[in-house]
């Protein structure tokens, strides 16, 4: 038997994060395969996916190739993609290989109004297993804070003793595919050795709870409309303020409390499916004991070949990046005088009085083209 995995070229670090989660029970990956090409993958037997993920910008590629054996479990469904994917080819797909785990509530309403057998299985991230011989090495003292905006930043700087350092989820997409993972690996070592996490983020709050970090989520307006209900059934898994309330001392990061454990009886339904999939289990930390953080990322930055093709991370996102987004940094970097002490601080939502929003998200997928 063999086994695949996804991989990206996308924004959002958190599909890597999802797909290192579903590699806990793959007893080996004989294939990576691209999220958006799924249909055009070819092997000469059947391999076994586990296809949890968000799912898709480009929805004619919908539904994977015969030579995929999937495990539908944990999948959110873009509402923008959901027409497209209901094809008689797409419906007769998940009824094969359904039921569907659906990560959120939004997507199994979804599926049921269109008589497609569907269940709430939850997130995958939640089955990250922490490593802790990296958190005794690397004493867990910061806050962290991801993708909030900078007036909250600033707030909890400003009543904390603690060190505090933010990034955004987001990562260029033409950092090489699998150059991502250790990119993501880096993230998840942040996440889980972190005093603890301040975010507005799906797949920072899960794995936070995954790994033990105690985390506060931020409900964020603009994200949460964007986002198409991929937080509908999670309301009970984390501590929730608003910007609002945060800021008015609702939530003390200096003395957080425990995290919320309604999530456990999703992560042990979880773990029991994958492995009943694929026979395997690695029950291991998600980190390796030797993980370096500043290699992993270092690595990436000085990467020039793989699998003997040439390529250099830093010339693809500079060749790549638009001007706008070139001008963007500049004035980040210049006019706003971002704190060096942050990796990225700027929240890309809150960027309108420097350029104007990208036109319907529809377009997206055309501005990052898979590579």
């Amino acid at each position: 038997m063999k086994y695949a995995a996804l991989k990206f070229n996308h924004l959002n670090i958190g599909c890597e994060i999802q797909s290192i989660a579903s590699q806990r029970f793959l007893p080996s990956i004989d294939y990576y395969i691209f999220r958006e090409q799924l249909n055009g993958f070819q092997s000469e037997e059947k391999v076994k996916l586990i296809m949890s993920n968000w799912f898709l910008w480009k929805p004619e590629n919908f539904p994977p190739s015969e030579c995929i054996d999937p495990l539908l479990i944990s999948m959110h469904f873009n509402p923008y993609c959901r027409d497209a994917v209901l094809t008689t080819a797409g419906i007769e797909f998940f009824k094969k290989y359904g039921p569907v785990g659906c990560r959120d509530m939004s997507t199994k309403k979804w599926l049921d109004e269109n008589h497609i057998p569907a269940y709430y299985s939850s997130c995958i991230t939640s089955t990250l297993i922490a490593n802790e011989q990296l958190r005794a090495k690397f004493p867990h003292h910061y806050i962290l804070c991801v993708d909030l905006p900078q007036p909250t930043i600033d707030y909890i700087k400003q009543h904390t003793d603690r060190p505090v350092y933010s990034f955004s989820k987001n990562f260029s997409p033409w950092i090489e595919s699998m150059d991502r993972y250790d990119v993501a690996r880096a993230v998840l070592f942040m996440y889980q050795n972190a005093y603890c996490v301040i975010t507005t983020n799906l797949h920072t709050g899960i794995p936070c709870l995954a790994f033990g970090t105690k985390v506060c989520m931020i409900k964020n307006i603009k994200e949460l409309e964007w986002a198409g209900g991929r937080f509908d059934g999670m309301s009970d898994f984390f501590a929730w303020e608003t910007v609002g309330t945060f800021q008015e001392g609702a939530y003390d990061f200096n003395n957080p409390p425990d995290n919320r454990d309604a999530y456990l009886r999703y992560r042990d339904l979880l773990v029991e499916k994958c492995k009943s999939f694929t026979s395997f289990d690695s029950n291991k930390p998600t980190l390796d004991d030797d993980f370096d953080p500043l290699h992993a990322v270092l690595r990436v930055i000085s990467a020039s070949e793989q699998n003997g093709a040439n390529y250099n991370n830093v010339r693809r996102t500079l060749y790549y990046a638009g001007k706008k987004d070139m001008l963007k940094m500049l004035l980040l970097k210049t006019i706003r005088q971002t704190d060096m002490d942050d990796i990225t601080s700027e929240n890309y939502l809150d960027m309108s009085e420097l350029f104007k929003p990208r036109k319907k998200i529809k377009s997206y997928s055309k501005r990052y083209k898979i590579m």
